[in-house]
């Protein structure tokens, strides 16, 4: 959907389909895929960002329990973006947590590549989205495989304090909450820049 589209749609109605739509059908994730693509500037962006930002919000508002692999292929796909553009968006910190809450040990590596993209996503994601099963269990898993980027990810984790499980439920938990607020604060703004306009 193209911005001139999305500024047509009114306030608070969703551009892109509903959750149940997204997860019955996994060829329809090629809908949310990186596009990269560069402006008249020679600058890049990915042209499939706004549709894929709004089912990354809706999954964010919404308890769950949503598809695994739905949301991989999304943090794929923020990570081939912020490969393409440089920066930290939001984007990928939604994408991170939703893989991190399913709390699956071989997402590590998954993980691990998406904070390892550049310099802003190594110190824009949260370091807990790397233990949420756990810092020892983490390590004893990392230490047993080949993923890549297997040495760094152990020099990472072994400069990790020590955090207990009921701590990392916690700061999900706050990081959830924290783009929630933000998804309001966007709504807000648009809204009060609609009714001045």
């Amino acid at each position: 959907m193209t911005d001139p589209e999305r500024k047509a749609v009114p306030m608070g109605r969703p551009t892109v389909p509903d959750l149940t739509w997204w997860q019955a059908d996994p060829d329809s994730w090629e809908l949310l895929s990186f596009d990269g693509r560069y402006d008249k500037e020679g600058l890049p962006y990915d042209a499939g960002w706004g549709d894929r930002e709004e089912v990354l919000e809706m999954l964010v508002a919404s308890p769950g329990p949503y598809s695994a692999d739905f949301a991989r292929h999304l943090l794929r796909q923020e990570i081939l973006g912020h490969h393409h553009a440089w920066g930290y968006s939001d984007q990928i910190g939604m994408a991170a947590l939703l893989v991190a809450e399913q709390r699956r040990m071989e997402d590590i590596w998954l993980l691990w590549e998406a904070k390892s993209v550049s310099f802003d996503t190594y110190c824009g994601l949260p370091e807990v989205f790397l233990v949420a099963n756990g810092l020892a269990r983490t390590l004893e898993y990392v230490r047993a495989g080949d993923g890549p980027g297997r040495e760094g990810l152990l020099e990472f984790l072994g400069e990790m304090s020590p955090v207990s499980d009921e701590e990392i439920a916690e700061k999900l938990t706050r990081i959830r909450h924290y783009y929630g607020e933000l998804k309001a604060l966007r709504e807000e703004e648009t809204s009060e820049s609609v009714s001045v306009g």
